[in-house]
């Protein structure tokens, strides 16, 4: 009898993790979907009038003074929703910087990154969506589980400790809608926190929350990236090690780029506390004269915004050696004034760019390696590599998944522990 009724709280259990997530899924689609076409609409402003980069130190002051107004750890949603699922069963003594983390977790992060985010993609801030959506998404998800909480507590006195599910299938849904993959939707939401440690125990929550989003997602036509068609090579002994070696040096770049990109924070920070206009003003108006100079150039904005059309071109190889250089720069310089947006597609853009460049110097088939070296980027950037070989099957459609794991796995553990998400954990570390 005893088992009989454990199997059934399990089930309820199930059940109910299921239903949390299914709400998440629909509400993140939604939301999701808004913010994606939002993003969209803004890039195709800056497009029509690419002239507006001008501005960008005034949006520079915007983005600054806003957050500096409503609070600058409502941009840190995602690493306090890492601090809460960290401390889900931690001891009182360590209760209290988690209560005080949720006061970030609410709906105004979510909203304010959102305009923080279309500001700068109007004004062509070289800044990415996914790291604003997946606050959208944790965002979203605290005031459910809150909801949830106040519900309970007025029908049964008490409410279960079910926040980090929350939080998980919030970051799921979030991830797996804004680029139309579910399965990397799913494993984002158990892993991001502690890359090696996956949560088991939110995987069927985490499942349901991120198809569903991106059955919303898909039926609305929310816009997402297009990879361009690539021909795969062979699995081969000589494929097998030359994709080994190119790993590793995409690892290592992506360990420079986390620890360039943390001491470049750090030092803008020191620099400029006390002075924050300046802070914003200085970076930005380098940035514009970086784009007017590469505009008088070349007479091209290729290197506004985004940078999905580098990573497209770099998959059909047809942009100049230097792009991955000039990306880099606009992307430290946009973080640095204090736009928000995300660095995952920059990511991918400066992995893609990165392998033109090595793949035409040494003569390799530029499409394969330009898509490996984005993944591979990527991996190494957010020490996900399970996340981004599922991510390179269902995004970049890689036809012969072997090289694709070989460049997720190697460039992963060349890139040490560094990553764009501030307070990971790793097994040894807690």
């Amino acid at each position: 009898m005893k088992t009989a009724g454990i199997s059934i709280n399990k089930g309820i259990g199930y059940l109910t993790g299921a239903l949390r997530g299914l709400v998440v899924g629909i509400f993140v689609g939604l939301a999701v979907f808004v913010f994606a076409e939002t993003i969209h609409i803004a890039q195709e402003i800056h497009q029509n009038n690419p002239l507006l980069f001008l501005l960008l130190p005034l949006g520079a002051l915007v983005a600054v003074f806003s957050y500096q107004k409503l609070g600058n750890h409502l941009k840190a949603t995602t690493v306090h929703a890492i601090d809460e699922i960290h401390h889900s069963a931690a001891e009182d003594a360590e209760n209290l910087s988690v209560y005080q983390n949720k006061s970030a977790i609410t709906g105004g992060a979510g909203l304010l990154g959102y305009l923080i985010a279309a500001l700068g993609h109007v004004l062509g801030a070289s800044v990415g969506k996914e790291g604003v959506g997946v606050q959208i998404g944790i965002s979203i998800s605290g005031m459910l589980n809150s909801a949830e909480n106040r519900i309970e507590k007025a029908l049964f006195s008490t409410f279960s400790d079910s926040r980090n599910h929350y939080l998980m299938c919030g970051a799921s849904s979030a991830f797996g809608a804004l680029f139309s993959s579910p399965i990397s939707g799913v494993l984002f939401g158990i892993q991001f926190a502690s890359p090696n440690m996956t949560r088991l125990d939110a995987l069927l929550p985490c499942t349901v929350s991120s198809f569903a989003s991106v059955f919303i997602a898909r039926s609305l036509h929310s816009p997402v990236l297009s990879i361009p068609p690539f021909e795969a090579i062979a699995l081969s002994p000589k494929s097998a090690i030359l994709t080994a070696i190119f790993a590793i040096f995409i690892g290592l770049s992506s360990k420079l780029f986390c620890f360039s990109l943390e001491h470049f924070k750090e030092k803008t920070f020191h620099c400029f506390s006390s002075r924050p206009a300046l802070g914003a003003v200085l970076p930005s108006s380098l940035m514009v004269l970086i784009i007017l100079a590469i505009y008088l150039l070349t007479g091209s904005f290729e290197f506004n915004g985004m940078g999905q059309n580098l990573l497209y071109a770099s998959i059909e190889g047809e942009i100049p050696l230097y792009s991955v250089f000039v990306k880099m720069a606009l992307l430290f310089l946009s973080i640095a004034a204090g736009f928000v947006g995300g660095e995952v597609v920059p990511l991918l853009v400066l992995g893609s760019t990165l392998g033109y460049l090595v793949s035409a110097v040494l003569g390799l088939p530029i499409p394969f390696f330009s898509a490996l070296g984005a993944i591979g980027m990527l991996s190494g950037g957010t020490n996900l590599p399970i996340v981004c070989f599922a991510l390179g099957i269902e995004l970049f459609h890689f036809s012969d998944p072997y090289l694709l794991f070989i460049m997720a796995s190697l460039s992963y553990v060349a890139s040490g522990k560094m990553s764009i998400y501030a307070h990971q954990k790793h097994v040894e570390e807690r």
